[in-house]
């Protein structure tokens, strides 16, 4: 009996805390993000406005304008903040798999991630200028809310807000998908025309960065090493970007992970791999570090870096025409 009287009375205090807490549910907040503890409530109409749009009022971001994500730049395109919202609110980027916005988890977002990034040459945009701390507290309010859509539609000048940081705030622009993406430096998708650019002098007829047809490549110039030759190249010109925990594209360059994320890995956009063995003008790699054919984003390393030299090019490309082996 005592021991019925026991669980009658847990039962019950179990429901009145029950009832309780759904009483008060539009108060409570679910344990989760501990970012959303500094959180600043800003809607997305207020976040877009100030920092995503083509002309932002805090005179930091801009990411929409033309040549960045408003011409898809890493495969993230939006032009207003409708498009904004459907590309990235639990969708995911093409090149590194992560989802841009999870709803409630600023911490688990690869755009909050990516412009909140501490790590070297990962934060958005390359080289700054970055948010400051108040002003990601702002984009993280509005993923800590829901991540709830826009209510003043699809025109960006509807919002028109003062910067947050008491107009302090850098004068140029964050580009997250320029050279990196949220979308990203070698944002490696895939080749559209790899016919020669003599026009702009980007490929030299007489080496292997003739790009024209496969068939023009059927006798390999060189033999290049990946090891001793071909990572070298990538760890002076391209692991600054691509490597760390949040490597530019989702695409580390760094030596012993770069072999396995080029070599038959579809690029982000397009059908044809970052690389593919023994056929140069199929391997979209080549077109990201001659300019031609680009699908997205921008000739690599982009400005203000050197561009690879023509020798460096053609060590990449008697790599890949000699089957791209691991050697």
């Amino acid at each position: 009996m005592l021991k019925n009287f026991y669980c009658r009375s847990f039962a019950l205090c179990t429901f009145a805390v029950w009832a309780l807490g759904a009483g008060c549910s539009t108060r409570v907040r679910p344990v989760g993000d501990p970012l959303c503890d500094t959180a600043s409530a800003v809607s997305l109409d207020q976040a877009y406005a100030r920092y995503f749009s083509a002309t932002p009022s805090s005179g930091v971001g801009g990411c929409a304008q033309a040549g960045c994500h408003g011409d898809g730049a890493g495969g993230l395109r939006f032009t207003n903040i409708t498009e904004f919202y459907a590309a990235v609110v639990d969708a995911r980027s093409p090149s590194s798999g992560r989802v841009y916005v999870t709803p409630r988890e600023p911490g688990n977002s690869y755009l909050y991630q990516r412009i909140a990034s501490a790590v070297q040459g990962q934060r958005m945009p390359p080289g700054g200028p970055y948010l400051s701390d108040t002003q990601l507290a702002e984009v993280a309010g509005w993923i800590c809310n829901g991540a709830p859509p826009p209510q003043g539609g699809a025109n960006d000048a509807a919002v028109d807000l003062a910067p947050s940081d008491g107009g302090t705030l850098p004068d140029a622009s964050l580009d997250l998908a320029a050279p990196a993406d949220l979308a990203a430096p070698a944002d490696l998708t895939a080749p559209g025309d790899l016919g020669p650019r003599v026009d702009q002098g980007l490929v030299d007829l007489t080496t292997p960065a003739d790009l024209t047809t496969p068939a023009d490549l059927t006798s390999c110039p060189g033999v290049s090493s990946f090891s001793t030759q071909v990572q070298p190249i990538f760890t002076n010109r391209c692991a600054s970007c691509h490597s760390g925990s949040f490597p530019a594209a989702g695409l580390s360059l760094a030596a012993g992970s770069s072999y396995a994320q080029l070599v038959n890995v579809p690029a982000s956009c397009g059908t044809n791999p970052r690389v593919r063995p023994g056929d140069v003008a199929g391997s979209y790699l080549v077109n990201k570090v001659t300019g031609s054919g680009l699908c997205s984003g921008t000739r690599m390393p982009p400005p203000p870096s050197a561009v690879l030299t023509q020798a460096e090019i053609t060590t990449i490309t008697n790599w890949i025409c000699n089957g791209a082996p691991n050697n």
